[in-house]
C-alpha cells in the first residue's frame, strides 16, 4: 500500500512534468470574481487541453490551494468544469489594528481586503466578539482582488520602494525570519539594532529591508536568459576547468542529467545501519528511502520553473554488491552530470571510486561515516560526521569566555577519544577568541572518580557545561538522574550527544529541562517557516502522507545541487557554498576533507530544550562561523518548592 501510494504520487508528478511547458501557455485567466462565504475567488472554466498544473501557474497559486477549494480535482478535471481559484492564497504581512467603537468584524475584514475567517484564525478570541480598544492582528496583502490581474508574481510583491514590517510570533527566531524574507542577519540587525541587546520578543515589530523578496515561490526565468542545448555545448571543457567566479555564473544550462541509485521496492525492510546499536534491548525501525525520492521529485518540479530540464535515471540498487559492476556499464549512467547514492556504505565506495575516474560528482545523501569521503575528491557528503559535529559544537562553546567545562567519560577507549577530540578543538577555538584568558576545563573519569569526584569538579559560581561522551544507555540515564539532583546547587548545562537518539524515549524529559540541555545536529526543520508550511501542504497533496526528515532532505538536496549544476555545470566544486538557495532542513556549508578527500557538510544547528515553550528552540547555526548572535539562556540554580 505504501509503495502503491507513492507510485501514484510519482505518476502525478511525472504527468505534471510532461504537460507543464504547453499547458501554462494555453490557460487564460478569468475575469469573473465571486465572493463565497466572505472569501474572494476567480471562477475559472476549464478549457479542453488544460491541466491543473497549467491553471495553477496561470493564476500563480499552488495546486494544493486549488485542490483544497475544489476536492473533485483529485479525480481529474474536464472541460466546462468550474473551479474556484482563491485570490487570497498569497503571502501576507501582519498589521496591528485597534478596534474602534461601532466597528464590526465584517467591516474590519472589508477594510483590509481579507476575510472574517482569516482574522479569527490569527485572533482566536474574537470568536467570542470584539470590543473597543482590543488589539487585532490583521493579514495585509500587497495584491488585492482589483489589481491582481496586472500585479507582479507572488515572489515580487514586496516592491523596492516599500519598507515592510514583521510582527514576531511565538517560536520565531532571527535565523528563521531572515530565511523567510531572504535577507542577511547582518542587515536585519542593522535595521533593528535593539535586537542586538535583547532577544526577540513576541509582538515585537521588526523593520525588513525594503528590497527584500519573499522566498516561497521560485523566480521565473525570462526567455532571454534561457539557452538551447546546442549553446550549452559550446562551453568547452577548458573553460569549465578554469577557476570559476562564483559571483558570476556561466550561461545557464538548459538540461542536466541525474542518476539516483536508490532502493524503492520493498523499502519497509530497510534499516539505517548507522543507527544500529550493540544494545540488545534496542528496537530498530524501518527507514524508507522512498521518501527521499519523493522529496527529490518535488525539487525537480520546483527547479523546472527556472527553465532547467532535468533528466532523471533511477536505478534500483540494494545491498547486493555483485550486481553493481554490470550497472556501471550502463551508457546513461556514464554520461550523467551527478550521481545520488547508493544508500549503503560498501556499495557507495565502489560507485564513488568508479565515478571519480569519470569525473562525476557523487552525493552521499544519508550516511554520516564512509571512508570514501577521505579517499575520493568527487564525494559530497550531506550528513555530518560525528567528529565534525563535535568540532563545530566546540567552536560554538568556545565563543563564550566564562563557561566552566566538565568533561565526563568512562573507561571506554571510544569515549576517551571523543572527549580528547572535543577538548582539543575547544582549546584551539578558545585561544583564538580570547588570547588573554585561560579556559576553565576539568576532566572526570567517572569510573575512577565516581559521583563525588564529579561534584568536586563543578564550579559554584559559573555555568557548568557537562559534556558526557558515553554512548551507553545505562551509563547516561543513571548519570543524568544524579546530575538532575545537582541542579539544586549548581548551574548546569548538559550536552545532548547525537548517539543518545537511540534511547531518547527512555530519557526523562523533565531532566532535560532541568539540566538546560543543549543538543547539536546537522538537520533541523522549523515548521513555522512559510516555505516549510508550503512544502508540507504540497507533499500531502502529492503523496497523501506527512513528509519525513528524509522527504525534506531529498527536496533540499535536489533544489540545492540542481541550482549549482544550472549555474556552474559539473565543475561546481569551488562554488559549492554559493548556491542561491535556502534549504528547508539543513544549512549546507561544505569543507574539503584533506587534500585528496571529498566535501563534507559542516553546517550544524544548536538547539536548546526550552521549558517555557515545551520544545527544542534553535539557538544558533554554526558553519564557517556562528550565523546567529551569541546568546545563552538564563541558567540558574533550580529552586525546589517546599511543602
Amino acid at each position: 500500500m505504501r509503495y502503491a501510494r507513492a507510485i501514484m504520487g510519482i505518476l502525478l508528478l511525472n504527468f505534471i512534468f510532461n504537460c507543464s511547458n504547453v499547458s501554462a501557455q494555453e490557460v487564460k485567466k478569468s475575469s469573473e470574481i465571486e465572493v463565497i462565504q466572505g472569501k474572494k475567488y476567480y471562477i475559472h472554466t476549464v478549457q479542453k487541453g488544460e491541466t491543473l498544473y497549467g491553471i495553477a501557474r496561470a493564476y500563480e497559486v499552488s495546486m494544493d490551494a486549488i485542490a483544497y477549494e475544489n476536492p473533485d480535482v483529485f479525480q481529474g478535471i474536464k472541460p466546462d468544469q468550474k473551479l474556484k481559484i482563491p485570490i487570497l492564497a498569497t503571502p501576507y504581512q501582519q498589521k496591528e489594528h485597534e478596534v474602534q467603537k461601532g466597528e464590526t468584524l465584517y467591516g474590519i475584514a472589508k477594510k483590509y481586503n481579507t476575510t472574517i475567517e482569516e482574522i479569527v484564525q490569527l485572533n482566536p478570541d474574537v470568536s467570542k466578539g470584539i470590543k473597543p480598544g482590543q488589539k487585532l492582528i490583521i493579514p495585509v496583502r500587497t495584491i488585492t482582488s482589483a489589481d491582481y490581474e496586472n500585479s507582479k508574481p507572488v515572489n515580487e510583491i514586496v516592491s523596492k520602494s516599500t519598507t515592510i514590517k514583521h510582527v514576531v510570533k511565538k517560536g520565531e527566531t532571527v535565523y528563521g525570519i531572515c530565511k523567510m524574507y531572504n535577507i542577511s542577519e547582518e542587515k536585519l540587525y542593522e535595521l533593528n539594532p535593539i535586537i542586538k541587546q535583547k532577544n526577540l520578543q513576541i509582538g515585537q515589530e521588526l523593520i525588513i529591508q525594503s528590497s527584500a523578496k519573499l522566498t516561497e515561490q521560485p523566480t521565473k526565468v525570462s526567455k532571454e536568459t534561457q539557452i538551447v542545448e546546442t549553446e550549452t555545448k559550446v562551453i568547452s571543457s577548458q573553460q569549465e576547468n578554469k577557476e570559476i567566479d562564483c559571483h558570476h555564473s556561466l550561461q545557464p544550462r538548459q538540461t542536466v542529467r541525474i542518476a539516483m541509485l536508490i532502493p524503492l521496492q520493498n523499502d519497509a525492510a530497510i534499516l539505517d545501519e548507522e543507527e544500529s546499536s550493540t544494545d540488545p534491548n534496542l528496537k530498530l525501525f524501518p527507514k524508507s528511502y522512498l521518501e527521499f525520492y519523493e522529496g527529490f521529485l518535488m525539487a525537480m518540479d520546483t527547479i523546472r520553473k527556472t527553465g532547467l530540464n532535468v533528466e532523471l535515471y533511477q536505478y534500483e540498487v540494494k545491498r547486493d554488491s555483485t550486481k553493481i559492476n554490470n550497472l556501471l556499464q550502463d551508457h546513461n549512467l556514464q554520461t550523467v552530470d551527478l550521481i545520488i547514492g547508493p544508500f549503503y556504505d560498501h556499495i557507495f565506495e565502489m560507485v564513488a571510486s568508479w565515478a571519480e575516474s569519470k569525473q562525476i560528482p557523487v552525493i552521499n545523501p544519508v550516511l554520516s561515516s564512509n571512508k570514501s569521503l577521505f579517499l575520493n575528491n568527487n564525494v559530497i557528503q550531506l550528513n555530518t560526521t560525528l567528529n565534525s559535529q563535535i568540532e563545530q559544537y566546540a567552536r560554538y562553546l568556545a565563543s563564550f569566555d566564562s563557561l566552566h567545562l566538565v568533561l565526563v567519560y568512562s573507561n571506554s577507549t571510544e569515549d576517551q577519544q571523543i572527549t580528547s577530540i572535543f577538548k582539543k578543538q575547544y582549546l584551539l577555538f578558545f585561544t583564538d577568541n580570547f588570547s588573554t584568558k585561560l579556559p576553565s576545563v576539568r576532566e572526570v573519569n567517572y569510573h575512577q572518580a565516581g559521583f563525588d569526584g564529579l561534584e568536586k569538579a563543578l564550579h559554584r559560581n559559573k555555568i557548568n557545561v557537562v559534556f558526557v561522551s558515553s554512548q551507553s544507555q545505562v551509563f547516561v540515564i543513571n548519570l543524568m538522574t544524579k546530575l538532575n539532583e545537582l541542579t539544586k546547587s549548581y548551574k548546569l548545562l548538559l550536552t545532548y550527544m547525537p548517539t543518545w537518539k537511540k534511547f531518547e524515549n527512555n530519557i526523562e524529559l523533565e531532566h532535560l529541562f532541568n539540566l538546560n540541555t543543549h543538543a547539536f545536529q546537522p538537520f533541523y526543520i522549523d515548521y513555522l517557516r512559510f516555505d516549510v508550511i508550503n512544502f508540507v501542504r504540497q507533499y500531502r497533496f502529492y503523496y497523501k502522507i506527512e513528509p519525513s526528515r528524509l522527504s525534506f532532505l531529498g527536496y533540499d538536496a535536489g533544489v540545492y545541487f540542481l541550482s549549482l549544476l544550472r549555474k556552474y555545470g559539473k565543475q561546481f566544486y569551488s562554488c559549492i557554498n554559493h548556491a542561491d538557495v535556502n534549504p528547508l532542513s539543513a544549512y549546507f556549508y561544505f569543507e574539503r576533507s584533506g587534500k585528496k578527500g571529498g566535501l563534507e557538510n559542516k553546517g550544524l544547528f544548536i538547539l536548546y530544550f526550552d521549558r517555557m515553550n515545551n520544545s527544542m528552540i534553535l539557538t544558533n547555526v554554526v558553519a564557517d562561523k556562528l550565523r546567529m548572535p551569541l546568546s545563552m539562556p538564563a541558567i540558574e540554580v533550580r529552586k525546589v518548592q517546599k511543602y
